[in-house]
């Protein structure tokens, strides 16, 4: 094959949240093995689209790789306006956050395989102009199941019918998908059984992300006075919230009151998780990260335990690709390679006091001064193959 489009609504740049990584890394494969790549994005405005793509051409060598700005050909609703719009429309608030409504068609050249990323792509598929041979949508989750956690939590009746119907819309349009799109790609063999239920199994298959643009980086460290322990992801994302929760709940009251330091980063924290921080001086929430490298390199140990969902294993495989210590249950362990269990700073435990032994035993402080010199998991590098189109 020799072209490839990949449709991603914002400029994956900086590789800040499991999504990102997740596009960014496909794409710096995709470059290896394309002649030619194609990023379509939308969600940036024009001078911080330019940004960011210069950003990465700086870190990364991807000289056949074109990006392209639509920016200009959708409509750029305000959130309000977009909740209003949802009220009276057949998609749901974050599809037309995602793929909001095409103000013009833009002229795309013929490609051999389009890659569109979330489930939320639906309202797009009937008006996309269909240039390629073949079209795949990667799952980063379920996102009904998502919004069923919302409706269960929200206890404003207005915003639990609201959630209700953005629920019911997003579930009906997961079942179109299997119907518009050649293959459904899945992170994970459990990610792909949590799917065939929904589209049946026939178009689903794994494919698992790839990580081959930081094979070349160093991973580094800092050696903080204090052990220090974190987690990262935006806190209005409802797994990301319980991951927090967990570790506010279940590990942060057993760890000493000094030295040790836990971080839980990323942008809006709810009230909940605050006021759990509080109880405890050494915990940190710092919000939105800028500086995503600054956290890597500072934290002895990634805590990433999977409650809720399976919006958690990419920063899961991040962590491992950074050869950082990782602490996980089994819940999010099986949403990975189960050829990963292999890793020696890579441990799986249900148990939330052999957590806490490990950190407090300092065994982590060595695993991760030793860990540096670990060669890159080959496991995380690229490698995929289509099942349902023959483009040869």
């Amino acid at each position: 094959m020799k072209s490839v489009r990949v449709l991603s609504p914002y400029i994956p740049y900086p590789a800040d949240e499991g999504a990102f990584h997740l596009i960014l890394n496909q794409v710096i494969y995709f470059s290896s093995v394309f002649e030619h790549v194609e990023v379509v994005s939308w969600k940036n405005p024009s001078a911080q689209f330019e940004a960011k793509v210069k950003a990465i051409q700086s870190r990364f060598q991807l000289p056949n790789v074109k990006w392209i700005d639509l920016h200009d050909h959708v409509d750029q609703k305000s959130r309000l306006a977009r909740l209003a719009q949802a009220t009276f429309s057949p998609w749901a608030s974050p599809e037309l956050h995602y793929y909001p409504e095409l103000t013009r068609l833009p002229n795309m050249v013929d490609v051999d395989l389009e890659i569109f990323h979330y489930s939320f792509c639906v309202p797009w598929l009937d008006r996309w102009p269909k240039k390629t041979r073949a079209q795949v949508c990667v799952l980063h989750n379920i996102e009904s199941d998502v919004y069923r956690l919302k409706v269960d939590a929200t206890a404003n009746p207005v915003a639990k019918r609201y959630h209700r119907r953005t629920l019911a819309k997003l579930a009906a349009h997961e079942k179109q998908l299997g119907t518009q799109l050649d293959e459904l790609w899945c992170l994970s063999e459990v990610d792909a059984s949590d799917f065939a239920r929904i589209v049946g199994p026939e178009k689903i298959r794994v494919t698992t992300p790839n990580y081959d643009g930081w094979k070349s980086i160093a991973p580094r460290f800092s050696k903080p006075a204090n052990i220090t322990v974190g987690f990262i992801g935006g806190m209005d994302f409802q797994p990301n919230h319980d991951s927090a929760e967990f570790i506010l709940k279940k590990i942060a009251p057993k760890l000493p009151k000094s030295g040790f330091r836990v971080v839980l980063a990323g942008k809006n924290a709810p009230e909940d998780i605050r006021a759990l921080a509080e109880k405890f001086p050494f915990v940190e929430i710092p919000g939105f990260v800028d500086d995503i490298e600054a956290f890597w390199s500072e934290i002895d140990a990634f805590l990433i335990p999977h409650v809720t969902g399976s919006g958690v294993r990419t920063k899961l495989l991040e962590s491992l690709a950074r050869r950082v210590p990782t602490l996980t249950n089994r819940a999010g362990f099986e949403r990975i390679d189960p050829a990963l269990a292999s890793l020696g700073y890579l441990h799986v435990d249900d148990d939330p006091d052999k957590w806490v032994q490990l950190i407090t035993s300092l065994q982590i402080r060595e695993e991760r001064v030793s860990s540096l010199d670990l060669p890159f998991p080959e496991k995380l590098l690229g490698s995929w193959t289509l099942r349902n189109v023959d483009l040869q």
